[in-house]
């Protein structure tokens, strides 16, 4: 691979977050990155896109339960 190539960035600029945003890195597994109203979407694990010309853009998003720390309840006594 050409290194001056591996080294030029690709930025969109919005003036508004978009409702969905979908980035492909390459075609690798795990290269995939979700936005739904400017917010990254984590732990999804599949997805499907109906998109049409003159049809409303719907999906459907499969995710994985996770139990972040940050949203634990401190329990006092237990």
């Amino acid at each position: 691979m050409d290194s001056d190539k591996s080294k030029r960035r690709f930025i969109l600029e919005f003036d508004e977050p978009p409702a969905f945003l979908f980035v492909s890195g390459g075609g690798h597994s795990g290269d995939e990155t979700i936005y739904i109203q400017g917010q990254k979407v984590q732990h999804w694990t599949d997805l499907q896109l109906n998109a049409g010309v003159d049809d409303v853009t719907t999906y459907k998003i499969g995710y994985i339960a996770v139990k972040s720390r940050e949203n634990e309840v401190k329990r006092e006594g237990v």
